[in-house]
C-alpha cells in the first residue's frame, strides 16, 4: 500500500510542528536558565566585600558615626529598624541617603 501525497504532506507538516515545538521548548528552557543564572549572580553580587566595605566606611563615615554611640551623626546599630519604626522610611530611602545625602537635601530644599 502506498500512501497518497496528501497524507505524506500532512505527516510532514505534523512532524515539522513537533520539531518546532520541541525547539521552542528547548529555547524557553535555555532562556529560563540564563535568566535564573543572571538573577542569582546579581543576588550574590550584593553580598559585597567586607574588607572593602570596612575601608569605605572608615574613609567616608567613621568620623561622624559609631555603631553604638551618637556622635555628629546618629549611632548606626539597628538604624534600618529605627528608621522604619520611627520615621516610616524604608531600605531604599536609606540607600539613597547613604549614596547621595547632599542631593536628597538639595531636592528637599527645592520642594519647600
Amino acid at each position: 500500500m502506498k500512501k497518497s501525497y496528501q497524507s505524506l504532506e500532512v505527516n510532514s507538516i505534523y512532524n515539522m510542528k513537533q520539531v518546532i515545538h520541541r525547539k521552542l521548548g528547548v529555547s524557553i528552557l535555555h532562556l529560563s536558565l540564563i535568566f535564573l543564572l543572571a538573577f542569582s549572580t546579581s543576588l550574590s553580587a550584593q553580598e559585597g566585600d567586607a574588607v572593602l566595605g570596612k575601608a569605605l566606611f572608615n574613609t567616608n563615615c567613621a568620623s561622624c558615626h559609631k555603631l553604638d554611640k551618637k556622635m555628629t551623626g546618629p549611632a548606626l546599630a539597628n538604624v534600618e529598624t529605627r528608621l522604619s519604626e520611627e520615621e516610616g522610611l524604608d531600605r531604599e530611602w536609606l540607600y539613597t541617603w547613604i549614596k547621595n545625602s547632599a542631593g536628597m537635601i538639595k531636592s528637599a530644599m527645592l520642594t519647600l
